[in-house]
C-alpha cells in the first residue's frame, strides 16, 4: 500500500515577486523524498535570493555599465548545489566584469564555496580522499572524486601555510604562567614525483601543564602547536615566536622548559621566544630507544635508565665505556653512536624536578612523540601513502589547524565534544567535593572507578550511608 501526498510553497521575495513550487511525496519513500524536497527547497530559495542580489547591483553598483548577457554557473554549498544565473558586465577598458561573482567571493572555475572546501578538508584530513568524497557524496547528494578532494585541500591548506608562516602577532597574549614548556620534533614522510623521496614536517608544541584524566593519562594545559614544511630554521624561529608571543603572557614566564631529541633545529626551535632562563630537556623517549638498541642485550636498561635519570650521565658511563667495543661491526656502531649521543648531551638528561630548580609545578617533558603520532603519523605515515610536495604541505596546514576548522565548519560536533567535557568535569568535581572523599583511600577498588568489580556497591554503601533506602 502507497500512498502520495502533493503539495506546493510559495516564496515571496521583497517587492512582491512570488514563486511557486509544486512537491509531492510517496510514504514507501517518505524518508528520503522528504529530504530531497528539503534540498531542492534549499535551492529554489537560493536561486531567488541570488537573483535579487544581482538585481541590485544592476542597480547600484553597476549602473550605467553596458551589460552583455548573462552567464549561469553551479556552485556547491552546504545545503547542496545552487545554480547562479548572472549578468556579466562589459567596463570601459573592455574586461568582463561579474559584480555578483565578486560579492559571493567566487574565484574564476570555482565549484565550491569556501565553507564546503574547508568541510571536505576537515573530513579528508580525519580520513583519506576518497572517504571524503564519499562523505560528501552522502551529505550533498552530488558525486565528486577524490582528486575533488584534492585539490580543496591544495587551495585551503596552501592559504592556510602562507598565513601561518606570515603571522605576525598584534597584540601580547593573556595566558600566565611561570613555567612554559616547550617540545618540538620532525617526521619524515614519503614523497612522490619529486627529486627527493623524503621530506621533513617540523611540529612544536607549547604548553602551561597537565591535566589529569584518567588513569595515566593526562592533557595538556593551553596547548599550543604550531606546524610547518619546506621551512628554513630561522623562518621556523620566526613563527615560533609570533605564534606563542600571541598566546602567552610572556612577562610572567620565568622559565622556559625546552624539550628535544637533541636535533640541530630540534634544539633551537624555541631560542628567539625571549626568555630570560632557559633549561633544556633531552627527550626520554628518545634515550630509551637509542640506549635498548645499542645495549639492550648486555644491561638491564631499566636500572641503567633510573640511575641515569637519578646521578646523570657520569654514573653510567663506565659500564657503557667498557661494552661500547665489543660485539660485532654494527652493534660496536650502535653503541658508540648512542655513547656519544648521551655525553653530548649530558647535561640535558637530568628530569627538571632533579635539578634543584626554585619552581613549583615542574612537568615532566615527553609529550612530544605522542602528539606527532595522533597529529602528523596517523594520517600522513600509516595509511601506505606518498605524497606530492605541494599535497604534503597543504594537508600539514590543515592538520594544524583543524581543531579551529572543525569548530567553523562542523558546529554539532563542537557542541557535543564541549558538553562531553563539561560532563566529565561536573562529575569528577563532585566527587572530589564529597564529604565522605577522604575515606576512599582504604577501598582501591572505588577509586578504580569500575563499578561492575565485585562488591563495589557494597563498600559504596557502607561509606555512603546516606544513599541506602531509610525502609
Amino acid at each position: 500500500m502507497t500512498k502520495v501526498v502533493k503539495f506546493s510553497i510559495t516564496i515571496e521575495i521583497e517587492k512582491g515577486q512570488r514563486t511557486k513550487a509544486e512537491f509531492k511525496v510517496q510514504s514507501n519513500n517518505f524518508g528520503q523524498e522528504v529530504s530531497e524536497t528539503i534540498r531542492r527547497l534549499s535551492e529554489i530559495i537560493s536561486e531567488e535570493i541570488l537573483q535579487n542580489y544581482d538585481d541590485q547591483l544592476q542597480k547600484e553598483e553597476a549602473k550605467g555599465i553596458k551589460t552583455i548577457g548573462r552567464e549561469t554557473r553551479s556552485v556547491g554549498m552546504e545545503f547542496g548545489e545552487v545554480k547562479i544565473k548572472r549578468r556579466v558586465y562589459k567596463l570601459q577598458d573592455g574586461k568582463r566584469w561579474k559584480p555578483l561573482d565578486e560579492l559571493l567571493g567566487l574565484e574564476k572555475y570555482q565549484r565550491r564555496d569556501e565553507k564546503m572546501m574547508e568541510q571536505n578538508c576537515v573530513i579528508a584530513g580525519k580520513s583519506t580522499y576518497r572517504r571524503a568524497a564519499e562523505i560528501n557524496s552522502y551529505i550533498s547528494g552530488k558525486v565528486i572524486s577524490p582528486s575533488t578532494i584534492g585539490r580543496d585541500v591544495k587551495k585551503v591548506g596552501s592559504r592556510i601555510a602562507a598565513q601561518d608562516q606570515a603571522f605576525q602577532a598584534e597584540k601580547a597574549g593573556t595566558i600566565r604562567s611561570e613555567i612554559l614548556n616547550c617540545e618540538s620534533d620532525g617526521i619524515f614522510i614519503s614523497l612522490q614525483k619529486e627529486k627527493k623521496r623524503k621530506a621533513e614536517i617540523r611540529m612544536a608544541i607549547a604548553y602551561t601543564g597537565k591535566e589529569w584524566i584518567s588513569g595515566d593519562r593526562y592533557r595538556l594545559q593551553n596547548k599550543l602547536m604550531m606546524m610547518a614544511m619546506n621551512i628554513t630554521t630561522e623562518k621556523w624561529q620566526e613563527m615560533i615566536r609570533e605564534k606563542i608571543y600571541s598566546k602567552y603572557d610572556l612577562g610572567s614566564v620565568s622559565l622556559l622548559a625546552v624539550g628535544g631529541d637533541g636535533g640541530n633545529w630540534v634544539g633551537s626551535s624555541f631560542d628567539l621566544v625571549g626568555v630570560k632562563r632557559m633549561e633544556r630537556v633531552l627527550d626520554p623517549f628518545h634515550i630509551n630507544d637509542v640506549l635498548r638498541a645499542a645495549y639492550g642485550q648486555e644491561i638491564d636498561v631499566s636500572d641503567t635508565l633510573k640511575t641515569l635519570y637519578q646521578d646523570g650521565f657520569n654514573a653510567i658511563s663506565q659500564e657503557l665505556q667498557t661494552l661500547k667495543d665489543k660485539g660485532s661491526a654494527s652493534k660496536r656502531k650502535a653503541k658508540n653512536r648512542c655513547f656519544d649521543y648521551l655525553k653530548n648531551h649530558q647535561d640535558e638528561i637530568l628530569p627538571l624536578s632533579a635539578r634543584g630548580l626554585p619552581y613549583q609545578n615542574l612537568s615532566s617533558l615527553g609529550c612530544m612523540e605522542s602528539n606527532v603520532g595522533k597529529t602528523i603519523a596517523i594520517r600522513m605515515k600509516t595509511r601506505g601513502c606518498s605524497w606530492t610536495l605541494s599535497g604534503a604541505e597543504a594537508m600539514v596546514a590543515i592538520l594544524s589547524h583543524i581543531k579551529e576548522l572543525s569548530a567553523h565548519t562542523l558546529r554539532y560536533e563542537e557542541i557535543r565534544a564541549k558538553d562531553r567535557k563539561n560532563h566529565h568535569n561536573s562529575r569528577r568535581n563532585k566527587s572530589v567535593a564529597s564529604e565522605y572523599s577522604g575515606q576512599h583511600a582504604s577501598f582501591p577498588i572505588l577509586n578504580s572507578g569500575k563499578a561492575s568489580a565485585p562488591f563495589y556497591d557494597l563498600f559504596r554503601n557502607i561509606i555512603h550511608s546516606e544513599l541506602l533506602p531509610l525502609n
